[in-house]
């Protein structure tokens, strides 16, 4: 029997390796496009279903977050109509009430119980007999924290959130053709065009009560699978359920939700947008958005409805139509896409430092009536010329230098602000 193997420390190779696991789970998370294996899917599904001792579902695939929630209902009527054999008008007369708004618990604990007790931990026994826990801390660090933050609480976190305020028409019409095609090619019988019409004109047309999205998908266990998968690479995993997952979660599927005979997933997003935080941000377009046309806005990963995020980066907005704003996080947001020229204006701010490049370092006394003084920076994107308004920490503002901020806005490889002496050489080097 070959004696599993032990790492006490990584080698440089090794070490080069992290940085490429991690980016090839964020990049195939949320930058690879958004295309899926179906077949992988299915299978990937019916693996889940089995190790939970659960009969296989129907199984359903569409193109964003919201299509799963609308999609649901959907093909519970449907399904419920098929299987009582119902005529066009006793659809018409039940549906409504075979439409069921509960996500059934124990199937979706089941799942996810199983394949904790039958992955997760049996993969995690692995580890922790054959990696030093220093070498486990260097991994998890460098890994799964860096993945989880970029996909899991910047990403899925968010569109959870989102996805039941959000509705959109588009979305609603494919997802019910997705939902037909689909569960009648599995099911393999005909209903007739009577019925079919009939439940969708009586699948209600907004998410009020949305199902709870899985944690055992590609959204929220990237993190996870990319520490695994790296010790995989380094011969310290073998496991062949792990294995299953990990094929389940390459096949392209992002969310999706479990219930009792029915598995409906989602396609990753077509086109994510973030700040150099790597928060969800875009002050042009949607920040994120999917195939069917699902689209959510955010600025420095505070959500916005499609309409205050128009009005917002319109920059037409008054300081006064700022300040009705309701949420305090969005009217922070907001005030930051003011025109410089009149939140400064209004602000009664003071010109303390103007940088090399022409940043300027305003001070702003007794900010919005609350008795701080704080600090932000008049700056040029130099991509649209369009001018906008940062605000800087009070400890960096207070220095009253406006490289020193425009530095501090900055961030190195490593996820900390650039030294005021490197920016200077970037400076002077452009």
């Amino acid at each position: 029997m070959t004696k599993p193997k032990v790492i006490n420390k990584l080698t440089e190779d090794q070490e080069a390796l992290i940085p490429k696991v991690r980016d090839d789970w964020i990049n195939f998370a949320l930058f690879s496009g958004d295309e899926i294996d179906q077949q992988a899917t299915y299978d990937g599904i019916d693996f889940l279903y089995e190790i939970s001792g659960l009969q296989k579902p129907i199984k359903i695939i569409v193109d964003s977050p919201l299509g799963v929630q609308y999609a649901i209902p959907h093909a519970k009527a449907l399904l419920d109509a098929m299987d009582k054999g119902m005529n066009g008008s006793q659809v018409n007369s039940q549906v409504n009430s075979q439409v069921r708004s509960q996500v059934d618990s124990q199937v979706r604990s089941q799942v996810g119980s199983q394949v904790r007790s039958q992955v997760y931990s049996q993969v995690g026994s692995q580890v922790r007999s054959q990696v030093r826990s220093q070498v486990y801390s260097q991994v998890y660090s460098q890994v799964d924290s860096q993945v989880y933050s970029q996909v899991r609480s910047q990403v899925d976190s968010q569109v959870r959130s989102q996805v039941g305020s959000q509705v959109r028409s588009q979305v609603r019409s494919q997802v019910r053709s997705q939902v037909d095609s689909q569960v009648y090619s599995q099911v393999g019988s005909q209903v007739r065009s009577q019925v079919r019409s009939q439940v969708r004109s009586q699948v209600r047309s907004q998410v009020r009560s949305p199902e709870s999205f899985s944690w055992s998908t590609l959204g929220n266990y990237a993190g996870w699978l990319s520490y695994i998968d790296f010790l995989k690479q380094l011969g310290v995993v073998n496991h062949q359920k792990f294995d299953e997952y990990l094929k389940y979660m390459r096949s392209g599927q992002f969310m999706g939700v479990y219930l009792d005979g029915l598995a409906v997933v989602c396609r990753r997003p077509k086109v994510v947008h973030r700040d150099e935080q790597l928060r969800l941000h875009s002050d042009q377009l949607p920040a994120i958005e999917w195939r069917d046309g699902y689209k959510l806005y955010f600025l420095h990963g505070e959500a916005f409805d499609e309409d205050l995020f128009k009005k917002v980066i319109s920059q037409k907005m008054t300081i006064t139509d700022v300040m009705k704003i309701g949420n305090a996080d969005q009217r922070t947001m907001a005030i930051a896409m003011l025109r410089p020229d009149r939140l400064l204006k209004h602000m009664n701010a003071k010109l303390i430092h103007t940088g090399i490049k022409g940043t300027k370092l305003y001070e702003v006394p007794n900010f919005m009536d609350m008795r701080n003084t704080e600090y932000c920076m008049w700056m040029q994107d130099a991509s649209t010329d369009r001018e906008f308004i940062e605000w800087v920490e009070p400890a960096i503002g207070r220095q009253a230098n406006a490289d020193l901020a425009q530095a501090s806005a900055w961030v190195d490889a490593d996820g900390d602000p650039l030294p005021l002496e490197d920016y200077l050489l970037i400076e002077q080097e452009g």
